[in-house]
């Protein structure tokens, strides 16, 4: 047999039984769970943000999820108005942002993650932030002459 028929066979060999060697692989990225933090923009003493997470269990913002590696979630907004306890500022739905950097992500009030396989949190890709423009209350009298 030649070396040309020998490499043909070595390789049609290696790719039918590859995947009886290879039961252990896993998306690239990171090592077990990926961390995402979401958090916001509303200080936690002037109002509480809370969130559906993947339609099945709720939580407050901010906070710090762990996703299996190489999946995909879903982070709601639930509340789209506030009323500031400590500020008396109303908050009303922006968008969610990447990095405190103003960078727009989705207007949408669900977040849908990027395919779990970098950690996102302050300290490596960034972490997602729900944002709310602030808004006051303006009293205005006028004297009509």
């Amino acid at each position: 047999m030649g070396k040309p028929r020998r490499a043909g066979v070595f390789l049609l060999c290696a790719f039918v039984l590859s995947p009886l060697f290879l039961v252990n692989v896993h998306a690239t990225g990171c090592t077990g769970n990926c961390l995402l933090t979401a958090d916001t923009n509303i200080p936690v003493s002037d109002a509480t943000i809370w969130v559906l997470v993947d339609n099945t269990s709720y939580t407050i913002l901010p906070h710090t999820f762990s996703f299996a590696n190489g999946t995909i979630h879903t982070i709601q907004v639930l509340n789209l108005i506030l009323q500031g306890a400590s500020t008396s500022a109303r908050y009303v739905w922006k968008q969610w942002g990447l990095n405190s950097t103003g960078n727009q992500y989705t207007t949408s009030t669900t977040l849908t993650t990027p395919t779990m396989v970098l950690n996102y949190t302050a300290s490596q890709g960034g972490k997602f932030i729900a944002e709310y423009r602030k808004q006051f209350e303006l009293t205005l009298s006028f004297t009509d002459p």
